[in-house]
Order: structure tokens, then C-alpha cells, then sequence
């Protein structure tokens, strides 16, 4: 069976959590699919990608200047490249979000670009084709999922001899603009890749922070994998709930690290 991985923001808060995640998916050859989010928080001192990016989004609109905000964003995610060895040209990519927030950019287009990021530089570092998730991640005009559009995108890009890695988060509308999706919205992206590409669905979840599993994940999640059974990697896991985890046809390992 063909598994997706999602990996949450403490997965990918700084190289050494980057490190961590290529044994993973190494582990497993099904492991075709990585989701990422954004970068999370390092320390209790550090901030949210996605905060960051919509603070800067309200410090345009409020006409605030925003760019010792957005330069949070730019020295995490270079420190990154730079201590994994990374070559991603991320300066061009910050240049285009700045651009954007100059002009106006919605706000789901601004905040989208924490898991884009992220997306290219695991992209890189695992030897894998990143694919941007407004690519094979359609709403319909009523926000709804479209199913069958994923579906077929997807196909078109599979079949290849290395990982797909794509941004959890958003998707693209009709016209060829930005959707995000609520918080958490890349168990969402997992869900969906998932069902797209008859694959299960691996979720890192840590404790301590919002990736912690919860009853309302679980059946968002399960919403898009029928009757498909999911497994969740590495997990600190609210035990409490692990009979709700085994109703829905989970799989819950014990944890090996966070």
C-alpha cells in the first residue's frame, strides 16, 4: 500500500528536526508522498511561520511597516537551507512574497507561503519532486474539495522513481487563486492525497503543540479516507483517545521520538 506522510510545523522548526524526517520516509520505499507544513516554533521564545505571515498581512493593511517580521521568516528558513546544505534559491521566492504583500496579496496567498517554503527546501533535501499543492489541490466555486480534479492531477504525476513532496495548507480555487484551509489544514492535504492516490496516510504529530491528535482530526481525516486505515508515525499520542483512534481504523505506534 502506498502511504502518505505528513509532517507538522515541530517536525520541520529547524535543521535538526529536518534531519529527523529522511530516515522516515528512507524507512519505508511506500512512504511516495510527503506533506509538509510550515515551520513551527524552535522554542517558547520562537513564533509560527503562519503567525508570522499573517502579522505581516495586517501590518500591510494597516500600513505598519512589516519587514523586521518578515525577516524572521527569512533567517529561519535560511538558516535552515544553509545548515542542511541546501542550494534552493530562496531569495527569489522572498522577493516574490514581498512583491505580493506590496501589492495586496490576500491574505490566503501570504499565509500559504510558510508551507510552500518549507515544501522546496524538504523538497531538496530529500532527493524529491516537490509539486505546489495549487496544482493538484482543487476547491470547487462553493469551497468544497474536488475530488475528482485531485484525482486526476495527482495520476498525472505519479509513477516517478523519487518521493512527491507537496505543501499542506491550501489549494487553488477555479480562477487560479490561493485557498487556505483552517488550521491543521494539512492533515487535510494528507487526507486527500490519500484518497487521491489510494494510499494511506502517515501523520507526525508532536506533544506540546497543536499537532497533538484530537477527536475533531481524526474525523476530518477519516471524512476523506473511507474505509482506509491511516498510520500514524513516531507519535506522542493523547492516549485517552486511542480508543477513538481504533474505531476509526487507526493505526497508532508508539513513539520514537519528537
Amino acid at each position: 500500500m502506498l502511504k502518505v506522510a505528513k509532517f507538522g510545523g515541530s517536525s520541520l522548526a529547524n535543521s535538526t528536526q529536518f534531519r529527523k524526517v529522511r530516515p522516515i520516509v528512507e524507512s519505508d520505499p511506500s512512504r511516495r508522498y510527503v506533506v509538509v507544513s510550515a515551520c513551527g516554533k524552535e522554542s517558547k521564545e520562537d513564533h509560527k511561520v503562519t503567525d508570522l505571515l499573517y502579522l505581516c498581512e495586517a501590518h500591510i493593511r494597516y500600513g505598519v511597516p512589516y519587514d523586521d517580521i518578515f525577516r524572521l521568516i527569512e533567517d529561519k528558513y535560511l538558516k535552515i537551507r544553509d545548515d542542511l546544505g541546501l542550494t534552493t534559491d530562496l531569495g527569489s521566492h522572498f522577493l516574490d512574497i514581498r512583491r505580493a504583500l506590496d501589492r495586496g496579496a490576500t491574505t490566503d496567498y501570504v499565509v500559504s507561503r510558510g508551507e510552500y517554503l518549507a515544501a522546496l527546501l524538504m523538497a531538496e533535501y530529500l532527493g524529491a519532486t516537490f509539486v505546489d499543492a495549487k496544482d493538484v489541490i482543487y476547491f470547487k466555486a462553493d469551497g468544497s474539495f474536488d475530488l475528482p480534479k485531485i484525482r486526476e492531477q495527482l495520476a498525472l504525476r505519479a509513477g516517478g522513481s523519487s518521493p512527491i513532496v507537496i505543501p499542506g495548507f491550501y489549494g487553488s480555487m477555479p480562477d487560479g487563486s490561493i485557498r487556505v484551509m483552517s488550521r491543521g489544514g494539512s492533515d487535510i492535504t494528507g487526507a486527500l492525497i490519500a484518497n487521491a492516490a489510494d494510499a494511506g496516510v502517515g501523520v507526525k504529530l508532536c506533544q506540546g503543540n497543536n499537532d497533538v491528535i484530537n477527536v475533531q482530526r481524526l474525523y476530518l481525516i477519516k471524512l476523506f479516507l473511507t474505509d482506509k486505515s491511516v498510520e500514524v508515525i513516531d507519535a506522542v499520542v493523547d492516549f485517552s483517545l486511542v480508543g477513538v483512534a481504533q474505531a476509526f481504523s487507526f493505526l497508532v505506534e508508539k513513539p520514537q521520538f519528537c
